[in-house]
């Protein structure tokens, strides 16, 4: 048995601090998640000095939190999976998780890896801007079901309805797990794509989730 089957977007991080005036620039809101082409990227990231790169994408990171916590008690194996590209980043991305004792089950894309530019304002929040890349193309035959079916928790993130086929995905892991008492996890994570899809999410969700996590400002969307 495992303990989580995670799904997700694998992104590489860009993370630099930044002050409000290049937020109020970029046309958005600090704590928000913005999707973008890869051009409009590199635009950003033209225009922030200092940044560290680390592996990222919020599912991804609770798995790898979980499996810092197994080492100092016992949690029975982590699985994530999630679309990255048949590249150098790709591949980095899979090694650290595998180094951090997480089994991964990544789908292997023609588009290039995911990957965000996090700005880090003086109030410590953080706003992204995010290419999904190969993310994008996940499917639910990237899914393994019969570990799903052998998981404690099914954990995904709301990131996953950006795209059709990847919720079409999240629709039948979650299927999978309600057959084989699988709990499931669902975070809302950005208060921005809650009201992109306010209306399905709440009729969606009653009866579908056992575990619902969200901030003051998702759940009052």
């Amino acid at each position: 048995m495992f303990s989580i089957y995670g799904i997700g977007n694998p992104l590489l991080d860009f993370i630099a601090p930044g002050d409000f005036a290049l937020i109020e620039r970029l046309k958005t809101r600090t704590g928000t998640m913005n999707l973008v082409n890869r051009d409009k990227m590199e635009r950003i990231l033209d225009q922030v000095t200092d940044y560290k790169n680390t592996t990222g994408g919020s599912c991804a990171n609770t798995i790898r939190g979980v499996a810092w916590l197994a080492e100092a008690v016992q949690v029975e194996p982590l699985i994530y999976c999630g679309g990255i590209g048949k590249d150098a980043s790709g591949r980095r991305y899979q090694s650290i998780l595998e180094s951090a004792g997480v089994i991964t089950r990544m789908a292997g894309k023609e588009e290039p890896s995911g990957c965000s530019v996090i700005i880090v304002t003086p109030d410590l929040e953080r706003t992204m801007f995010t290419c999904l890349g190969a993310c994008r193309e996940l499917d639910e035959r990237d899914l393994d079901f019969e570990a799903i079916a052998e998981s404690r928790f099914l954990y995904f993130t709301g990131f996953m309805w950006d795209t059709e086929n990847q919720k079409r995905a999240i629709f039948k892991a979650v299927e999978v797990a309600a057959k084989n008492g699988v709990r499931v996890v669902f975070d809302l994570a950005d208060p921005f794509l809650v009201q992109r899809n306010r209306d399905e999410l709440k009729s969606w969700l009653p009866g579908k989730i056992d575990i619902l996590f969200g901030n003051r400002e998702e759940l009052s969307v």
